[in-house]
């Protein structure tokens, strides 16, 4: 069984400073809040990367996506986890597949695995 540690960093450049050089997947959340608090999120965005700092970085730096440029980056908070190249594919697709993120525009390789839905659990990405 997959269980990946998840880490909750906001989009500012400060934040960038404890994001890892490490290949691992990366979700973008939108949050609905009413006097901050926490009423609703949105997965807006998956992806897999093999150096979750860079690409975070040009997500904030040079994004082109007309959908994730609708939200204020203060709104918008990332969950990440270091994950091995092998199972970069399964994560991402196994999430993409539950969430169908509004910004991610092309399905992601279809995994060779079994979705488990025991595999995941939605208290992971809270």
């Amino acid at each position: 069984m997959i269980n990946p540690k998840w880490y909750k960093t906001n989009l500012t450049a400060f934040s960038l400073f404890n994001i890892p050089e490490k290949s691992g997947i990366y979700i973008f959340l939108h949050e609905h809040k009413v006097f901050d608090l926490v009423l609703q999120r949105d997965v807006l965005y998956v992806g897999q990367t093999n150096n979750l700092k860079r690409r975070i970085k040009e997500h904030i730096a040079q994004e082109r996506n007309s959908e994730l440029m609708k939200y204020n980056l203060s709104s918008i908070c990332c969950y990440y986890t270091k994950v091995n190249n092998e199972d970069l594919d399964f994560i991402e697709g196994s999430i993409y597949r539950i969430c169908q993120p509004p910004a991610n525009f092309i399905c992601p390789p279809n995994s060779s695995q079994h979705w488990n839905p025991e595999d995941f659990s939605s208290s992971d990405l809270h």
